[in-house]
Order: structure tokens, then sequence, then C-alpha cells
């Protein structure tokens, strides 16, 4: 299986999922970070919509963030998050338009343009110590110590 091909999560809702829709405003990690779906150096958040509910999602968890019901008498139609990230605007077919509010923060730190370079130095400055230690436990330990009953395979321990 391709590498760059792999599903990361599935919805299990009743309704048919009508639009997605990717936050363009990029968050600093969580604390979350070791459990991360996504081998991104950054959290994104992305609305999902069904016919009559919006879940908020981001790329750490599973699970959604926010979980917002019932708030148009008929179908949802789209969604749209406003260039700030902080509205997320969902459409319906009875003509109306829902704005859900955000408070700074409340998604999570934004990272601006000064914070991506001292982020990405700092990312991969931890990779490098991630790797080093890796380098130093694999040379450590010995391919019988880490051999697999039943299989040719050599495992060789390493961090998530």
């Amino acid at each position: 299986m391709n590498s760059a091909i792999r599903m990361v999560c599935s919805l299990s809702v009743n309704d048919a999922i009508v639009s997605l829709f990717l936050n363009s405003v990029r968050f600093f990690l969580g604390c979350l970070a070791s459990n991360k779906l996504s081998v991104l150096k950054y959290r994104m958040v992305f609305a999902v919509a069904s016919t009559r509910t919006v879940m908020i999602y981001d790329t750490e968890q599973m699970y959604p963030i926010a979980l917002i019901k019932n708030i148009h008498c008929l179908s949802i139609t789209d969604l749209s998050w406003s260039n700030d990230g902080l509205c997320l605007c969902v459409s319906s077919t009875d003509g109306y338009c829902t704005f859900i509010r955000f408070l700074p923060g409340e998604l999570g730190r934004v990272l601006s343009g000064d914070d991506r370079v001292s982020y990405d130095a700092h990312i991969l400055k931890s990779r490098q110590k991630i790797q080093a230690m890796m380098d130093a436990t694999t040379s450590t330990v010995s391919p019988a110590a880490t051999k697999k009953k039943g299989t040719d395979k050599v495992c060789a321990p390493f961090l998530i």
C-alpha cells in the first residue's frame, strides 16, 4: 500500500456527509502530539457536515472536538470557515445561514508566520534528539532479543 494514501479516520454518522471544509489557520501541536493521526508539524482543524450535524475535528485525534446538532429545520447544504478561522458559516436548504463563532484561542494557539520559523526549528531539533536516541538504542539491542517468535523479522525499538 502506498504510504502517501492511507485512511486516517472513519466517521460514523447516521446521515450522509454533505461537506468537509478545512480551516486555513494552522495551530501549535497540543498535548496529544504523541498520539496524533498525521505527520504534520502543526495541528489543523476541519469541519464535517452531515444533513443534520456539524462535527469539528482536528488532526490530533479521531473524535470530534465539537458537535453541533439540529441548528436548521431542513438539511445542511454547505459550510465554510472565515479567513481568520474563528467563524464557521453553515448553510441549509431552509434558506438560512448559521454562524458559529469561536473565541481566540478556543480552537488552539495560532501558529503565525514568525512562530512557524521558530516552531519548525524546534520540531527539527526534537526529531534530531529522537533520532539520536533511536540510533543509540538500536545499536545496543541485539537482534536476537528483538526477533519476533515465528517470524524472520527483526524489530528495532523506536519512540513514537
